[in-house]
């Protein structure tokens, strides 16, 4: 009987420092799991929260093309109108108050007249841009 308390002692700090390696192991894994699946996207994610030069419409083309692929990879079979509703959900999940008030305000026919002159100007331009 001595002899196996003797031996049960012995192998004990083993298991001890087994345990604590299987355990830092299990927990390292774990976090490695949560950092990849969580998504953070930094920086602006409001049309309006960009700089109005041509580095922030740079940034946000970028932004948006980066969007719009996740958005085409989880739905490949998408329409135009489930990314616009898509996209519409996006701007109510992140609190975009103005491109909120915009889009309202052109689904009402009451968009403010130098947006919708810039959007007209822009496909002229394309339109007068193109040769067949």
């Amino acid at each position: 009987m001595g002899v196996s308390i003797r031996m049960a002692l012995l192998f004990q700090p083993q298991m001890h420092s087994r345990r604590i390696y299987i355990s830092l192991l299990v927990l390292t894994s774990i976090g490695f799991y949560l950092l990849g699946s969580y998504t953070h996207q930094s920086g602006p994610k409001c049309p309006d929260d960009y700089a109005k030069d041509e580095a922030g419409s740079t940034r946000y083309q970028a932004d948006l093309t980066n969007w719009e692929n996740d958005f085409y990879i989880k739905y490949p079979k998408a329409t135009f109108q489930a990314w616009a509703e898509a996209r519409y959900q996006f701007w109510v999940d992140n609190n975009c108050v103005e491109a909120l008030r915009r889009y309202k305000e052109a689904k009402n026919d009451k968009a403010e007249s130098t947006s919708t002159r810039a959007i007209t100007d822009t496909i002229q331009k394309a339109i007068n841009n193109h040769t067949l």
